[in-house]
């Protein structure tokens, strides 16, 4: 089972983002929010609270009430550039 996130309009660069993703992308949830956590870059809060809410997707589904945290990793991580100030 698979479930989405999506943090919009946040105000960092996208590449600056990507750094912190390449950290975490294809690791489990747990090892990922330790990382996360003791990152000192502003972009790893974006991507904890993004982990987290993702999380909360999935024990909130109705098909999901036999799932175990232990067992989720992330699969696929990835940001965009958004628009831009004048």
């Amino acid at each position: 089972m698979e479930t989405t996130a999506r943090a919009r309009y946040l105000h960092q660069s996208a590449s600056k983002i990507n750094r912190v993703l390449q950290l975490v992308r294809g690791h489990d949830v747990n090892k990922a929010l330790n990382i996360l956590h003791f990152s000192p870059t502003k972009a790893s809060d974006f991507v904890e609270q993004t982990l987290r809410s993702a999380i909360a997707n999935m024990m909130n589904a109705p098909e999901a009430k036999e799932v175990d945290i232990d067992n989720l990793y992330i699969k696929s991580a990835y940001v965009d550039g958004g628009p831009t100030f004048k």
